[in-house]
C-alpha cells in the first residue's frame, strides 16, 4: 500500500504546478459528480420502495 502511494506522490511531484492544480480539480470535481450519482441511485431506491 505504501508503494503504491509513494507512486502516486513521486508521479504528481513531477508534474508542473498547472498540471498539478489541473488534475487536482479533476479529481474533485469527479469526487463530487460520483456523490451526486451515489446519493441520487439511494433516492431512486427509496422512490420505488414508496409506491
Amino acid at each position: 500500500m505504501n508503494e503504491i502511494k509513494n507512486l502516486i506522490v513521486s508521479f504528481v511531484e513531477a508534474l508542473p504546478p498547472l498540471l498539478q492544480l489541473i488534475l487536482g480539480m479533476a479529481i474533485v470535481i469527479g469526487s463530487v459528480k460520483l456523490m451526486i450519482t451515489i446519493a441520487d441511485m439511494i433516492e431512486a431506491k427509496k422512490g420505488k420502495k414508496d409506491s
